[in-house]
């Protein structure tokens, strides 16, 4: 969303910014809550993540 609205729609450069914010937020929360699952898996357990 956030390419499209930069390349092609700068007209909407507000909704563009708030697409990006969403997605960098989003890639946050993911990684922290990955990070805090590993955190308090128990010793000897593998935690496998798709990508």
């Amino acid at each position: 969303m956030f390419l499209f609205l930069a390349l092609f729609r700068r007209d909407l450069a507000d909704i563009m910014w708030v697409a990006g914010g969403i997605t960098l937020t989003a890639g946050l929360v993911s990684a922290g809550y990955d990070a805090l699952i590993r955190l308090v898996a128990p010793e000897g357990v593998v935690v496998v993540s798709d990508i």
